[in-house]
């Protein structure tokens, strides 16, 4: 069972978190970060205090050992100047958490009501190809393990990521095991 969710109830409403307990076996939740705080509030219109939900509510779950992944904005609005954010704010959770951000990839845009926000906001004409910021993540990402890495995670089109969280947060395997790592 995979469920996509801001974090916002998990995180105000903890008693949920024990709920989920029952399910572990097979619950997979993605959390979407959004943005750094510069960015988020243009992203979303909720003030930029709330950037910093999705990471406690990974935190919770992780504590509680509940599969989840943190996925970083939709690939063509990951911004470079987010990225130090991400790895620092990511490195207070685990020094593997990094490696293990999820980019989102959102094939189907420009959907029109998503486009109109951020084109309002300015952010629309600052987006970047997928791909292209796929590559300049990988690159800040070796920069800060020192150590080439094979391709990013992808629970959606590589199965075998779904057992990263487990093994290296749950179980602390280091990270220099990471298959991801060449």
């Amino acid at each position: 069972l995979w469920i996509d969710t801001n974090a916002i109830t998990l995180v105000h409403s903890p008693e949920y978190i024990e709920q989920l307990k029952p399910f572990r076996s097979f619950l997979r939740l993605f959390i979407s970060s959004k943005n750094s705080p510069e960015l988020y509030t243009a992203m979303t219109r909720v003030d930029s205090r709330f950037a910093d939900t999705a990471f406690q509510c990974i935190e919770m779950l992780w504590e509680n050992k509940i599969v989840a992944f943190l996925q970083a904005p939709i690939a063509d609005l990951f911004m470079p100047e987010s990225f130090e954010w991400y790895v620092k704010r990511l490195l207070r959770i685990h020094p593997a958490a990094p490696l293990l951000l999820d980019i989102d990839r959102l094939y189907y845009m420009p959907v029109k009501r998503i486009y109109r926000r951020l084109n309002s906001v300015g952010l629309w004409d600052k987006r970047h190809s997928g791909v292209a910021i796929e590559k300049q993540w990988k690159k800040f990402l070796e920069d800060h393990y020192g150590r080439r890495i094979s391709r990013l995670i992808s629970v959606d089109s590589s199965p075998q990521d779904e057992n990263l969280i487990e093994t290296h947060i749950f179980n602390n395997q280091p990270i220099e095991r990471c298959y991801l790592f060449k």
